[in-house]
């Protein structure tokens, strides 16, 4: 079976928490790309330098998915990463404690691909104005790190096709 090597749009501080996320895996290495265009640059250059991995893409959709989007190498954090955390809502509460105010999520976490990046972002900083500690934008990357690994992939799947095909992909 082939190594693979996924490139992922984020913060190299994140990969503990993909690590957790995707499962233990020898055959799997979480690549940090930055933004969306360095992480792009990143997996085109490894079609060329990492030829015998499957090299596939993980990033931001950053809008509702397409079809034509869909492609058996590129796959999307629909909307935006924090969106796979509104899948898991009981993960959020129990992370950022009493003070996390799950009423100030929109949407349902079932359907958390049709919730906009902008209402995702601006619904975890309200949910989380009161935390202790501190509300998801001000320590975003740690948040997303401990998050990422402590929320049930399978919630996430249900709530995410699109999270659903890049596991299915994968076959873990």
């Amino acid at each position: 079976m082939k190594p693979i090597r996924i490139y992922f749009e984020g913060d190299k501080g994140l990969r503990p928490g993909f690590r957790k996320f995707f499962g233990e895996n020898q055959r799997l290495t979480l690549v940090s790309g930055g933004n969306r265009s360095e992480t792009e640059k990143d997996f085109l250059l490894a079609e060329k330098s990492h030829p015998e991995c499957w090299n596939l893409l993980l990033i931001d959709s950053d809008a509702p998915l397409i079809d034509e989007a869909r492609h058996p190498q590129r796959y999307f954090m629909v909307q935006v990463m924090e969106s796979w955390f509104l899948g898991d809502r009981e993960a959020l509460a129990k992370y950022f404690g009493r003070e996390f105010s799950a009423n100030a999520l929109r949407g349902s976490p079932m359907t958390i691909e049709s919730i906009p990046k902008a209402d995702v972002l601006r619904d975890l900083d309200d949910a989380t104005r009161k935390c202790p500690k501190q509300k998801y934008s001000d320590a975003k990357v740690v948040h997303g790190r401990e998050l990422l690994g402590s929320i049930d992939r399978d919630k996430v799947r249900r709530a995410s096709p699109e999270c659903n095909r890049l596991f299915q992909a994968l076959s873990l």
